[in-house]
């Protein structure tokens, strides 16, 4: 049996990064964990692949548009000896963006979203907050000198074309979200675990990763929490690179590589990235 679980967020994310760190913490087997490696897969080229940039302190690179990886991995829960083999999806930012927009999807992923109990939905802590009002826009035009927003004084051109990637990420994030509960697909409850990647540049702060959901992402939070029925909510913070390249890389090169991953949330112990994954998954089935 093969659970398919979602690993979604917009493009730059940190899904594949976080992707490369879970892949060289099971196979490390250097910190405990919720969730170990119980066997190996045909994916492993894929994954080694992920795996050896991240070890190199080097920016792993952002999934291809084209990419549709389901990378398949045998994992054993640590506390009742059950096994599963769970398929987790390294599909590109943009393709995630495309359903946000157009509400369409490849049939990979609507099967993957029919069967998925639950998600990992990245969000980039080192990113501008989207929090502009459209009052702070016609302010904005206003002491630019335009009376409308998108034009100056001497701005008599068409309106701009919509474009998509200067959608707030925000937005896609809900959108995608309430796309899994439209038809076609029916509406169910789904154990949701948000992932504030990035985690490093706020640790410092002694903000709770909750705290930093509400104050960064509200219309995310809001939905979430007010759609029980739907969303069962966690938020993590996680820095699966342990710092910024290239300025920390001499730095975190001298460290264990899986001391460099940092993590925060229910439950979680610092350097345990199958946490989320083995709450989203529930009690592992016997296969």
């Amino acid at each position: 049996m093969v659970s398919r679980q979602l690993i979604v967020g917009m493009p730059g994310s940190g899904k594949t990064t976080f992707i490369a760190a879970l892949r060289h913490l099971l196979n490390a087997n250097r910190v405990p964990t919720a969730l170990v490696f119980d066997g190996f897969t045909d994916s492993e080229r894929h994954l080694n692949r992920l795996e050896e940039r991240w070890l190199a302190c080097e920016e792993v690179d952002h999934t291809p548009a084209i990419s549709n990886a389901w990378p398949i991995l045998r994992l054993k829960d640590t506390a009742t000896g059950n096994t599963a083999s769970i398929a987790i999806p390294d599909i590109s930012g943009e393709a995630f963006r495309q359903i946000a927009v157009t509400g369409r999807c490849r049939r990979s992923i609507y099967e993957a979203m029919v069967e998925s109990s639950g998600l990992l939905l990245f969000t980039n802590a080192d990113r501008a907050t989207d929090n502009t009002m459209i009052v702070d826009e016609v302010r904005l035009a206003g002491e630019l000198g335009g009376d409308e927003i998108g034009g100056g004084a001497d701005d008599v051109g068409a309106p701009a074309s919509f474009d998509p990637e200067k959608m707030p990420e925000e937005t896609n994030l809900v959108e995608l979200l309430q796309v899994m509960n439209r038809r076609p697909l029916s509406p169910s409850q789904r154990l949701l675990a948000v992932m504030v990647s990035a985690w490093d540049v706020v640790q410092a702060t002694n903000v709770e990763p909750e705290e930093w959901v509400m104050m960064n992402r509200p219309m995310l939070w809001r939905y979430a929490t007010s759609n029980p029925d739907l969303w069962t909510l966690r938020v993590y913070g996680v820095s699966a690179q342990g710092g910024k390249f290239p300025a920390q890389r001499v730095e975190l090169q001298a460290l264990e590589p899986s001391l460099r991953i940092k993590m925060i949330g229910p439950e979680a112990t610092q350097h345990d990235l199958t946490v989320p994954i083995h709450w989203v998954l529930g009690a592992l089935p016997v296969v």
